[in-house]
């Protein structure tokens, strides 16, 4: 993979420090070692999409409902619209929602 800014910065000075055959290959030992991060650059679409490839399928937050139901239950689940009920909630009252 091709290095960030950060790679090439460290592989010149290993490079500087060590010549250039053996710089290169200490560099890659460091990395593959895992003493140096983030010194590649993101593959295609990696770098968009982390922060949501991170999170286990089952921690992702409910959205808040917006559909046209006040108050009801949808396969299994208790749904409510709380801007309708707000709206509407005067004009209701002795109505069973």
């Amino acid at each position: 993979m091709p290095l960030n800014k950060k790679g090439k910065k460290i592989m010149s000075s290993m490079q500087e420090q060590y010549g250039k055959k053996k710089g290169t290959a200490i560099f890659y030992a460091t990395k593959n070692k895992g003493k140096i991060k983030g010194v590649e650059k993101a593959a295609m679409g990696r770098a968009m999409f982390s922060q949501t490839t991170t999170k286990a399928p089952g921690d992702a937050q409910r959205e808040k409902y917006i559909g046209s139901y006040m108050k009801s239950e949808i396969a299994g689940r208790k749904v409510s619209n709380d801007s309708l009920v707000n709206y509407y909630g005067d004009m209701l009252k002795g109505f069973k929602l």
